[in-house]
């Protein structure tokens, strides 16, 4: 697997199998502060990637400490965890493997899920700022072209199956600023909650606004296609770094989707195998 990575001013992100990164980390630690980069090592997170065996990431948690690494930093692959340790310690290193690179949350399922909860705390807090701001016309342009906008980039990044619990709080939050657009206090009978907002309104709200509606998409509907749409763009770098790209595809781990969803996500795949397939097809052909 061959290395790759991007250094910001402040911040830096590198993948790359065990014996790249040791290189990659020797270097930086060599040559970076020649041009003023100091690899910090008791900050961000390093997450080891599946190996063969428990021993066998111990090994390589062990030569990063050596390196100086913190070790609360270090965080070793779920699958690595012994059977035999305690459901609540399995579940603690579970929620500890990722990171966040560029405003995405990468790494467990549960690392993510725990991540978008917190995400969808400070989103509840810009809805009320929102739905208190005077002025509906305004508050309106708030939320359909900021507000509506704040997720889009963790749809096209994180799979659908991670984002379900997500996207159907999120379609909350919009329900209750849609209520606050159209209710008014001369008209009680519009006085509604998103538990009483009729489904004919809110499917209404989505048609586009020359169809008489208010141009607020469903992300429920759309983020199977988002992030489908993501993969497909990204495939041309996918298919330099992953050479068995294909095969990496298939393994979905259906253990890990949530009840309801397992055809949803079958169909996703699907369709990816078959855009990474016509997108290999025509660089064969060019």
């Amino acid at each position: 697997m061959t290395l790759s990575g991007f250094l910001l001013m402040h911040d830096g992100n590198i993948s790359a199998d065990n014996d790249n990164m040791m290189r990659a980390i020797d270097f930086i630690i060599q040559y970076g502060p020649k041009y003023g980069y100091v690899l910090s090592k008791t900050k961000g997170s390093y997450c080891i990637g599946e190996c063969t065996s428990y021993d066998e990431a111990l090994a390589r948690k062990q030569t990063l400490i050596q390196k100086g690494f913190a070790e609360e930093i270090i965080h070793i692959h779920p699958n690595n965890i012994p059977s035999d340790f305690s459901i609540e310690i399995k579940e603690k290193l579970d929620e500890q493997y990722g990171m966040k690179v560029l405003g995405v949350y990468m790494g467990s399922p549960k690392f993510v899920r725990n991540n978008l909860r917190l995400k969808l705390q400070k989103l509840s807090e810009e809805k009320d700022i929102i739905i208190s701001f005077p002025d509906k016309q305004v508050r309106n342009l708030m939320f359909r072209w900021s507000f509506c906008a704040k997720v889009n980039h963790l749809l096209r990044t994180i799979p659908p199956y991670v984002m379900a619990e997500f996207v159907s709080f999120f379609n909350t939050l919009k329900k209750e600023i849609v209520c606050s657009l159209i209710n008014d206090p001369d008209y009680p009978a519009h006085n509604y909650d998103i538990n009483t907002l009729p489904i004919r309104v809110w499917e209404q709200v989505q048609l586009h606004i020359n169809e008489g509606g208010m141009g607020i998409h469903d992300h429920q509907l759309t983020s199977y296609a988002a992030y489908s749409a993501a993969f497909t763009d990204a495939t041309p770098f996918l298919q330099i770094t992953y050479s068995d790209l294909e095969s990496l595809i298939k393994q979905v781990n259906h253990d890990q989707i949530v009840e309801g969803e397992s055809l949803m996500v079958q169909s996703t795949t699907q369709g990816i195998l078959t855009f990474y397939r016509n997108i290999l097809g025509r660089s064969h052909n060019r």
